[in-house]
């Protein structure tokens, strides 16, 4: 019974740790490191953070071409 226990226990904290969310803050700067845009404190899953940063990526490219930067760091 302890054994059956012990595996729900560490499944249930591996599922937690693989759905955790985390959370960026991103700038756009430009060719001179000026910052142009900056974005409010994104947070979400591994997944939706890496879609976000493309997002902003694209977006970036369509306005300022190849002289912007995406530059987002992580929060706590």
């Amino acid at each position: 019974m302890k054994k059956i226990l012990f595996i729900l226990a560490v499944s249930c904290i591996t599922i937690g740790f693989t759905s955790c969310k985390k959370c960026v803050t991103c700038q756009i700067k430009n060719i001179n490191g000026t910052v142009e845009a900056e974005y409010e404190e994104y947070c979400g899953t591994p997944k939706e953070i890496e879609s976000f940063k493309e997002d902003l990526e694209k977006k970036t490219q369509t306005q300022m071409g190849q002289t912007g930067q995406v530059i987002c760091t992580d929060s706590k």
